[in-house]
């Protein structure tokens, strides 16, 4: 019993991949192995989650280090005495299967997750079990506006009984709680700061787009903040192809054919693609210059002729972002496009330009900024991220799925 193991979890394995030491006294289950195999080539995770993955398993490729040699009989005895004390799923196996070590070892568990480092602390008070966070529990996480959760059966009957249960989830204001049952998505909820609320949203049936609805839980939420009038300013951030400017404009126009808005305003930063040369100074007025950056709306239209008649209906209008100071934006929704381009300022300016019934909707992607000026605490969309969360005017939301198309998703192959 004098011999002590590490045992680790995926998400401590990534945490640590920088300073990963991996030896024969180290403990990988294969079901970590198998998760990070899986991240490697997920379209739905990070750039820098996937890097972190391949290089964990290089180095695990290189080493020796001890993994599953328990009878699968005996350990399923053993994790039954657990079944009504952790959820159902790989993490609590990877936690059940370092803790079954301690029959031969001291194990020291690592792990990245907070929820997972609580369970263990509280369940496994064991001299020969000690439990370690990994990561810098100092930093501040990029708030992603939704997070998975699996209640117990009796966070279930609560969610559904008539009483004032509280904050049972601990969610922010207007944070989406995914609610998982069965390794599903049974259920999904904001909470407004008071209570518990079902999503709202209804699918788009348009004369001009045709019949749209979300494809995936995090566009559902999207839907349901773009289409609340009671959350004004709404920040989509995600991946290429994720839907962020489509479902914006969709729901724009939809609401201005219903009566809500008078127009949409589209906005955005012209910065030209990073390591681009610019073509240099674009003949013509102010609104030809302008065109080439309206390109993505009429994407989304389908033809550069029916922006035209949204423009001279007055549904539709483009404007520079350097000529919104002094504006005072009321009955339309703005929609500010590429805004991972904007510094703090920026974002300051445009919020104050809001007036009576309009809505304020950023659609960016830290990771394309283009100029070093709009990276770190120079860029907009962080400060904002960090200053309006938990606020009842602000939503936010981030789409991880590439829905544009498979050849779209290929763009991940390549980081």
């Amino acid at each position: 019993m004098n011999k002590v193991i590490k045992a680790y979890d995926t998400s401590a394995l990534l945490d640590l991949s920088d300073n990963l030491v991996i030896d024969p006294t180290c403990y990988i289950s294969t079901l970590v192995i198998s998760e990070l195999e899986n991240i490697k080539v997920s379209f739905s995770k990070d750039t820098d989650v996937k890097a972190k993955a391949r290089q964990v398993v290089r180095i695990l490729k290189q080493t020796n280090f001890m993994t599953n040699t328990a009878d699968i009989k005996r350990m399923e005895r053993f994790s039954k005495k657990f079944v009504n004390k952790l959820p159902n799923n790989n993490d609590s196996k990877i936690l059940l299967e370092a803790y079954y070590q301690t029959k031969w070892y001291k194990v020291e568990f690592y792990t990245g997750d907070f929820t997972l480092y609580i369970f263990a602390q509280t369940l496994f008070k064991n001299d020969n079990f000690t439990v370690h966070l990994t990561g810098d529990t100092t930093k501040k996480r990029f708030w992603d506006g939704c997070v998975i959760i699996e209640p117990t059966e009796e966070q279930w009957n609560l969610l559904y009984s008539q009483e004032n249960i509280g904050n049972i989830f601990s969610l922010r204001i207007n944070e989406y709680g995914l609610l998982k049952k069965d390794d599903k998505i049974a259920a999904i909820c904001r909470w407004d700061g008071t209570n518990y609320v079902h999503l709202g949203y209804k699918p788009i049936k348009s004369a001009l787009l045709g019949n749209i609805e979300p494809r995936n839980v995090e566009q559902k939420c999207y839907f349901d903040l773009l289409q609340n009038p009671e959350i004004p300013i709404v920040n989509c951030v995600g991946r290429v192809g994720s839907g962020k400017t489509f479902l914006a404009t969709a729901v724009a126009l939809d609401m201005i054919d219903d009566g809500y808005y008078d127009k949409l305003i589209y906005v955005r930063n012209n910065f030209g693609v990073e390591d681009t040369k610019d073509p240099g100074a674009l003949p013509g007025d102010l609104e030809e210059k302008l065109r080439p950056f309206l390109g993505p709306l009429i994407d989304i239209v389908g033809d550069e002729f029916i922006v035209d008649k949204l423009i001279d209906e007055g549904k539709v209008e483009q404007v520079h972002l350097g000529y919104l100071r002094g504006r005072s934006l009321k009955n339309c929704v703005v929609l500010v496009d590429e805004s991972q381009n904007l510094t703090p300022s920026h974002i300051k300016m445009l919020i104050s330009r809001m007036a009576e019934n309009s809505k304020l909707i950023f659609c960016g992607d830290y990771s394309q900024a283009d100029s070093k000026i709009f990276r770190n605490q120079s860029n907009g969309l962080l400060k904002m991220n960090e200053r309006l969360q938990n606020h009842k005017l602000y939503g936010q939301i981030r789409l991880n799925k590439i829905e544009r198309s498979e050849i779209c998703q290929m763009a991940d192959l390549l980081d």
